[in-house]
């Protein structure tokens, strides 16, 4: 409101926080029949404006502390306090001065918790309110705490996880065992590799210090005996395509690495296949051979003695064929069942390979072992290079949706995990 003081324009305010509205008149003039001058302004002495200044701002102060709590309160159980408070005060002094010292004995008493004093002044539902709002606030507390924690324990699992799974330390990862099958610009398939794709992934193994293993160096490894090069990898070949000897073999050889093939041997010299000649000239060069049996039929669709006979005939034509003692098998379909297991054993194969994805360690069944399947495709170089890099993790997703696949219950949550 405005007012004139000594013919000097001032004014006097107090405002309700929650409309904005300015409500000094009121309060005012309730008190004083004032005077107004020519312009209709009310006139006040210096003493009545100070006074007026003074207890306004009380009020503005119990105004403003009433706002802050206005979430904390139940507004019926304040008015009914500051009724009964100052049902019995006649002047406006009185009454602002009461309410202003009500409102710091509630905050006061909200503040500190004190239900004591808040049942004495019948606060009962603003007390409920604040015994409900602490829970809350330490549910809220606890909650915040949590979220912290896993907050934290999801960084550190991704940071371990990143570290472990991409780590190149094979004593950590184990050893990768790259799976090949066609290399040639003749078909498009997923199993056939672009020579130009292959030689990429080749280059990056190469320019960032793999070392292709041989055979024995991976026996000696799985049986815990010496150390291998660092980012050790073998690469193999299912099935023995000709492809293999004209475009894998010269590519293999510009990188320095070597490979193992695992032969079909009833397609041996067969259009599409490798030819006994071309076997023993990359047996000279380094390449190393290992059975895909005879006649690449799963062994678990053949009775006992057909099983043998596939095993033993394909290790009897390798060794002749090599002049090497032929203990790796790769089983046609990563198939195998007791029966077979027993028999490849019988058969003298110290090590047998799956289709199953994943790296191998000197603690892993040696006839179940598992190897990293590569592809060709739009983005093969990227897959390639996930698939090395984090072939661990691509292990352990299909592992579980191996495992869970087999159990009733879990069949639904097998669906959801990713195969890789």
């Amino acid at each position: 409101m405005r007012v004139s003081v000594n013919g000097e324009n001032r004014e006097l305010h107090v405002y309700d926080r929650e409309t904005g509205m300015d409500y000094a008149k009121p309060i005012v003039c309730s008190q004083e029949q004032l005077e107004t001058d020519m312009y209709g302004e009310f006139v006040l002495t210096e003493e009545e404006y100070a006074h007026w200044t003074e207890l306004l701002a009380v009020q503005q102060e119990s105004e403003d502390m009433l706002f802050a709590l206005k979430d904390a309160i139940v507004k019926e159980e304040w008015d009914n306090y500051l009724y009964e408070e100052t049902k019995y005060m006649t002047t406006t002094l009185e009454t602002i001065q009461m309410e202003n010292i009500c409102v710091k004995e509630l905050k006061e008493a909200l503040e500190t918790g004190n239900q004591e004093w808040l049942t004495e002044n019948h606060f009962f539902k603003t007390a409920e309110k604040m015994k409900n709002k602490g829970s809350l606030m330490v549910k809220k507390l606890c909650s915040w705490i949590i979220g912290v924690i896993l907050t934290v324990l999801v960084l550190l699992i991704g940071v371990f996880s990143f570290w472990y799974f991409g780590s190149t330390n094979y004593h950590l990862t184990g050893v990768p065992v790259l799976n090949y099958h066609q290399v040639n610009n003749k078909f498009n398939t997923v199993l056939t590799m672009k020579p130009a794709d292959f030689e990429e992934q080749i280059k990056y193994l190469h320019d960032n210090d793999y070392h292709a293993i041989t055979l024995e160096q991976f026996d000696a490894y799985m049986r815990g005996e010496g150390d291998l090069p660092d980012r050790p990898i073998l690469i193999t070949f299912d099935d023995g395509y000709v492809d293999n000897y004209e475009d894998a073999y010269p590519i293999l050889q510009n990188y320095h690495m070597r490979g193992t093939i695992f032969l079909i041997i009833n397609l041996v010299g067969t259009p599409g296949y490798l030819t006994w000649d071309q076997v023993h000239e990359m047996a000279a060069g380094g390449m190393e051979f290992g059975s895909h049996t005879m006649s690449h039929k799963p062994l678990t669709s053949f009775d006992r003695n057909g099983a043998r006979y596939e095993l033993q005939a394909s290790k009897a034509a390798i060794e002749k064929a090599t002049g090497k003692p032929c203990e790796f098998i790769a089983f046609p379909e990563g198939k195998y069942n007791d029966m077979v297991m027993e028999e490849t054993k019988e058969a003298g194969y110290r090590y047998a390979f799956t289709v199953n994805t994943g790296r191998d360690f000197p603690w892993d069944d040696p006839y179940d072992l598992d190897r990293v399947p590569l592809f060709e495709g739009p983005i093969s170089f990227n897959h390639f290079r996930f698939r090395l890099t984090f072939s661990a993790f691509s292990a352990l997703l299909w592992k579980s949706h191996q495992y869970f696949s087999h159990i009733e219950i879990t069949k639904d949550l097998a669906q959801h995990i990713p195969e890789p």
